[in-house]
């Protein structure tokens, strides 16, 4: 399971029940849901779902298949090696299901699919996705063999003066079987548990610093004698402020970096003495061969100010594993480095605050004997965790409010000579009262996580009257929770909201829980990454209780909030010692890291109209004299125009032996940009005198380049003029078309508007009054000297015969020329004569076809991208 969503396609089916009898007959390839056409990896691909019978012997139920295919045509000898990430949506969890490559044909059982307690198919709403990894097309072969099996090899090294050693130290070399080897030490341990290591397919944010010629640049840099023996990138922009990454190709020695790359990001804007600015730094190195980033996340918040503008990371990686071209980071003398940097906030006073010894389990008991005797407060020896020393101490008939009701059990930090300058401990710790027989026991918990002096650089909900205002406001909205005004974070508008009641589908069962919604209503296909960190005010100790969600979080259009269900125990946060709810009051808050956004291709599916036949019934007199293919009159339903097509002896390798009758859609221009349209339909030849009629079953996807569907050998010519199946009667012949279903796939990122069409009803500039003008207009604006270069085709459609008017563009688009088309497109005449066919109803119908586009793109303009 997984948090992320799929990177490359997503496929949401409505209605998915009414689905599941197209899917059910798996044999014909026309029978799975297809999403639209993606693009990975400079190939084309298309994600199907289908339904797999099981093996009744074996008692193996129906499973929902999942596949990826690719659309691109290969040349014989080519291949294209990847691996696949089959996805499925988990809505109640707001989790997907995550498949690594395996058994397709098995995806996940029917049952199991069905079951609403698993969350994938709610409201008969259901989400696909899928990522497909394109690998390298060569294939490298490695052979394992034994260099010598049975031969001892041994190397000792004798280190002297230890106790001064504070660096890594590397031993003499030595040889086994031809190879070379050294011993690596680190006396202190290797420093290098302040970042965390991944691999990931994102690229930098904010800054790229590609470097070619690698060894030669690297060769100029130490022979100029500079100053500085790094290489320095061009400066960005990230929160407000600018910056620039330098790398030390051969490390930075003031900070132990020998042997290592050292990266860094050094502010460049002069701050006041008593400024600062507070980031969180990642760094990235790209892995030519896998397509991916090696990335180094800082895990400490970092402080920019007057007497310290650079921060980064001095053992970056080993220059050795750099130089080796097995790991792909410097391919042909050419790597890229990158980084981003997650501005947090310079106005408030911040602790840092570091986990002494995370997953490390600390316990004490101590046993009281004659413990009916005790009347006073009762200390146990001290004892130490992690170089902190505790006590505990017991009030044996309670203490101040409780006495005479309760017994009082305290932890006590013993040596607080350590907490000095506002300095705090925070501590999560279980208090046991042992049942010594049932070996059960009584346990108290408190729940503290971090907290922090800093207020919530963000937003700040006070919430004053809580009880009441909690009531009021959940009956008189209908939701379970309190919402915040508006705040904007990163160019997009957030809200804050809280749940003070049990939260059951988050699985927050008795506790309060926090979320973050992004107002802004995204563009299908658009996406906004984040990290997210709550609050809420501790009026007591006047700080705040700071909880952060460690996983970037991804806002897009199927997922607009994001939070934390189980932030607090509603019971620690009712209690008054804990200091949250004071007099009826409470301050929660929230930060919001924006770190990127880019797109995600997302295709929804939806059933046009569910539970309505449509039918249409065409009668053919003269039959018997017609040769040649013939088309019914136009028929329309739910906004989409038909006709059925007839050949009256047979089309193709029919031809002669059947009749063929097609379902044809007539206006296809709705289906553009990979949409299509799913048609169940019912072709019928009637029986005019039985009620025994002939009829085919078609199931097919309608697009721009498959615009008509049916039958070649729909009923054979011996069958047709056999008079005692009366189909043929006076020479007549009766076919009808029952639409079954109609199930639309929208590719979402059509709605995207980049290019528009300009008409000029009455002319343009010289052909004013004389012709009808038309452009194609680039709506998105070109920067930089880039140049767009565009192959199209304007139309002027034929309404009657199909005989368009149309005319050749090949240009390129640039800032001051964002349109190209004719000026004397049509002449005005020729329109408004009705027999032509081109204006009918008042209506006109233009069209473009976009048949290439190259992008020219002034290389100083990809430094700023």
């Amino acid at each position: 399971m997984t948090d992320k969503p799929p990177a490359h396609c997503i496929l949401k089916i409505n209605s998915f029940s009414v689905l599941q009898d197209v899917i059910g007959f798996g044999s014909n390839k026309d029978h799975y849901f297809k999403s639209t056409e993606f693009s990975v990896g400079g190939y084309t691909w298309v994600l199907s779902v289908s339904r797999s019978k099981g093996n009744k012997q074996e008692k193996e139920e129906d499973h929902l298949s999942v596949y990826v295919t690719l659309v691109d045509k290969l040349t014989p000898g080519s291949f294209v090696d990847a691996v696949l990430r089959f996805y499925l949506y988990d809505q109640l969890r707001d989790t997907y299901l995550s498949v690594l490559d395996g058994e397709s044909l098995k995806f996940i059982p029917i049952s199991t699919f069905n079951d609403a307690k698993n969350g994938y198919l709610v409201n008969d709403v259901c989400v696909f996705g899928v990522e497909v990894l394109v690998l390298n097309n060569q294939l490298k072969i490695s052979t394992m063999s034994i260099v010598e099996e049975n031969d001892d090899r041994r190397y000792t090294w004798s280190i002297e003066k230890f106790s001064t050693l504070n660096v890594g130290l590397y031993s003499p070399v030595f040889r086994f079987d031809g190879w070379s080897w050294k011993l690596h030490l680190f006396p202190r341990g290797e420093s290098d548990d302040e970042v965390v290591r991944l691999r990931t397919e994102k690229p930098p944010a904010h800054c790229i610093l590609k470097i070619e010629s690698f060894s030669e640049v690297q060769d100029a840099l130490y022979e100029s004698r500079s100053n500085k023996d790094c290489l320095i990138s061009t400066e960005f922009s990230a929160g407000g402020y600018t910056w620039v990454l330098s790398v030390y190709p051969k490390g930075n020695k003031q900070e132990q970096g020998e042997d290592h790359l050292s990266v860094y990001v050094t502010l460049v804007d002069k701050l006041n003495p008593a400024s600062f600015v507070d980031a969180v730094l990642r760094f990235f190195l790209y892995d030519h061969l896998r397509d991916a980033y090696l990335s180094v996340l800082d895990v400490r918040e970092r402080r920019f100010h007057v007497l310290k503008d650079t921060w980064g990371v001095p053992k970056f990686l080993l220059i050795s594993t750099f130089s080796d071209a097995d790991y792909g980071f410097l391919v042909d003398d050419c790597c890229v480095f990158g980084a981003e940097v997650l501005v947090i906030n310079n106005h408030f006073k911040i602790s840092t605050m570091s986990i002494v010894q995370e997953n490390c389990a600390r316990s004490y008991t101590w046993r009281i004997e004659n413990f009916s005797t005790l009347n006073e407060e009762l200390y146990s020896p001290l004892y130490c965790f992690d170089g902190w020393s505790w006590q505990l101490f017991l009030y044996a008939r309670g203490h101040k409010k409780e006495k005479g009701k309760s017994l009082s059990l305290y932890l006590r930090l013993d040596n607080t000579s350590r907490l000095t300058q506002g300095n705090k401990l925070f501590v999560t710790d279980f208090l046991c009262l042992k049942n010594q027989r049932q070996g059960k026991e009584h346990k108290v918990s408190e729940v503290v996580r971090l907290l922090s002096e800093k207020a919530p650089a963000h937003c700040i909900l006070k919430i004053d009257s809580f009880s009441e205002l909690q009531d009021a406001y959940v009956s008189r909205k209908n939701k379970d929770y309190l919402e915040s005004t508006e705040f904007s974070v990163g160019g997009f508008t957030w809200m804050l909201s809280v749940c003070p009641k049990r939260n059951e589908p988050e699985q927050g069962d008795e506790h309060l829980s926090v979320y973050v919604t992004l107002v802004d209503k995204l563009e299908p296909g658009s996406l906004v990454d984040v990290v997210l960190r709550f609050f809420v005010h501790d009026h007591l100790r006047d700080a705040y209780l700071s909880v952060l969600d460690v996983r970037e979080r991804r806002f897009h259009a199927l997922k607009d909030k994001w939070g934390v269900p189980k932030f607090v125990p509603i019971s620690t946060f009712n209690d008054a010692d804990y200091g949250f709810l004071v007099d009826d009051c409470c301050v929660f808050g929230a930060e919001v890291l924006v770190i990127n956004n880019q797109q995600v291709k997302i295709s929804t599916m939806s059933i046009v109209e569910e539970k309505s036949v449509k039918s249409y019934t065409w009668r053919i007199e003269s039959f018997q004299s017609l040769s040649k293919r013939l088309s019914s009159p136009r028929f329309c339903f739910n906004g989409w125009s038909w006709k059925l097509v007839l050949h009256p002896r047979g089309q193709s390798n029919a031809k002669g032996k059947h009749l063929s009758l097609f379902l044809r859609l007539d206006n296809n221009s709705g289906l553009t940009h990979g949409n299509k349209l799913y048609v169940e339909y019912f072709l019928y030849l009637k029986n005019q005198r039985k009620e025994e009629d002939h009829y085919r079953l078609g199931r097919n996807w309608y697009s721009a380049s498959s615009d008509s569907w049916g039958f070649s050998t729909f009923l054979s010519l011996c069958d047709l003029h056999d008079n005692s199946k009366s189909y043929q009667v006076d020479d007549t012949i009766i076919t009808e078309v029952h639409i079954q279903k109609m199930i639309l796939l929208k590719d979402n990122m059509a709605s995207v508007k980049q290019e528009k069409l300009n008409l000029y009803a009455r002319g343009n500039k010289e052909e004013k009054g004389k012709s009808l003008s038309l452009y194609l207009h680039l709506d998105t604006k070109l920067t930089h000297g880039n140049k767009l270069y565009v192959k199209f085709i304007l139309y002027l459609k034929n309404q009657c015969d199909g005989k368009d008017h149309q005319k050749f563009v090949a240009k390129w688009l640039t800032a001051s020329n964002e349109a190209w088309g004719y000026h004397a497109f049509f002449s005005l005449e020729s329109p408004h004569d009705s027999s032509n066919g081109y204006l009918l109803g008042d209506t006109i119908i233009v069209e473009v076809c976009i048949k290439k586009m190259f992008m020219l793109k002034d290389m100083d303009s990809l430094k700023e991208e």
